[in-house]
């Protein structure tokens, strides 16, 4: 949960990236609070959410968060995302690339 909440607070913070910082407590600003709203929102059940993209299979899409397959005719002829609108997992609820984002 670490990274978790790692990536919100740099998510949060205002202050813009440099290459030599690599955590968001040494961005150097004292009055920074965001890696203790990033705490309070994991704490609180908060999460990043998960992407992912569809892999064309023969006779379906495959998730590549967690595998889940959805079968459909002729998946190399259409996109998943908009031409099946399935802009996410439904077992993972990972947010899918492509088609019209």
């Amino acid at each position: 949960m670490e990274k978790q909440i790692e990536e919100m607070a740099w998510d949060l913070c205002d202050i813009p990236r440099h290459p030599s910082i690599k955590s968001c407590e040494q961005c150097g600003n004292k009055h920074c609070h965001a890696m203790y709203y990033a705490e309070r929102a994991c704490n609180a059940g908060y999460r990043k959410q998960k992407e992912g993209h569809w892999i064309t299979r023969a006779a379906s899409y495959e998730c590549s968060e967690c595998g889940e397959e959805i079968d459909v005719d002729n998946p190399e002829d259409y996109d998943p995302v908009s031409d099946y609108d399935l802009r996410f997992c439904s077992s993972c609820g990972a947010k899918m690339k492509g088609g019209a984002e």
